[in-house]
């Protein structure tokens, strides 16, 4: 059995997928397994896939029922201790899969830490994420690809809902916390994450109406919905305003943030 398992999953990812393998295969030794899950891509996703193969320990290309399938089918044919999935555009940092081994306790089921939001080469941002999983009863405070769960806790309280395209991994981290899950808090930073993806692109018609949805099943009040739904409208686009008039002041360089987020820095576990 492997230690830990990582996940990517891809459709018509041929602009960002090698970056993504890239990261991860060289971490790669007897205690990593690496698994593609592709939903048969027409592109040149699959071409740069099999450039790597000989690094990649399951690759699976077939039709699939959206992302949360996709997540699920990647589970299913894990065999490490912890899982995780970095998707075709992201990325994991350097020291990620080892900071993950050697610190996660024995009766951790999540194992959460930091990010990089990445814009672009010279637009990056830190995604800091606090010791606050409660928060996952009214938004999502965690980086999904900077979070690894412990596969027995798949076995327990399930995989992603296919009743989800966005919110997919609130709904399950948030089940995991009211079942009981214990939660660990890394500071080290694990994944970069690269903004502009679906759920980014579609967070008004998408993401808030399935936020909404989670937060009524969670025992909500109607009108704390309500009031939560209008207030993410207001802070999205007061986002908008500052990225695209005011600027925001704290994107900075990739390379900048890398040097100043590697293990040994004051961020490091």
């Amino acid at each position: 059995m492997h230690k830990l398992s990582i996940v990517t999953v891809c459709f018509n990812s041929e602009k960002t997928i090698e970056e993504t393998i890239k990261s991860i295969v060289c971490q790669k030794n007897d205690d990593i397994e690496y698994i593609i899950i592709d939903g048969k891509s027409t592109d040149g996703t699959m071409e740069i896939i099999n450039r790597y193969k000989e690094h990649i320990d399951k690759i699976i290309s077939e039709r699939d029922g959206g992302i949360s399938d996709a997540f699920n089918k990647g589970i299913r044919l894990a065999d490490g201790e912890f899982i995780g999935i970095v998707n075709s555009d992201d990325m994991l940092l350097p020291w990620a899969a080892e900071s993950v081994i050697d610190k996660a306790k024995p009766d951790t089921d999540v194992f959460y830490g930091q990010g990089i939001r990445y814009f672009s080469e010279d637009k990056c941002k830190r995604f800091t994420v606090v010791e606050s999983h409660n928060q996952l009863h009214t938004s999502m405070p965690l980086c999904h690809p900077a979070t690894f769960v412990r596969k027995s806790a798949y076995e327990k309280w399930g995989g992603f809902s296919n009743m989800y395209k966005y919110t997919m991994d609130r709904e399950l981290l948030l089940r995991m916390l009211d079942g009981g899950a214990k939660f660990q808090y890394s500071r080290c930073f694990f994944a970069v994450y690269r903004m502009g993806g679906a759920s980014d692109e579609t967070y008004l018609k998408g993401v808030l109406p399935e936020m909404s949805r989670i937060n009524r099943d969670d025992g909500m009040l109607r009108f704390k919905v309500s009031v939560h739904y209008i207030y993410d409208i207001i802070f999205y686009y007061l986002l908008q305003f500052r990225n695209r008039v005011l600027c925001d002041k704290k994107l900075v360089p990739y390379k900048q943030i890398f040097a100043e987020v590697r293990p040994g820095k004051e961020d490091s576990v």
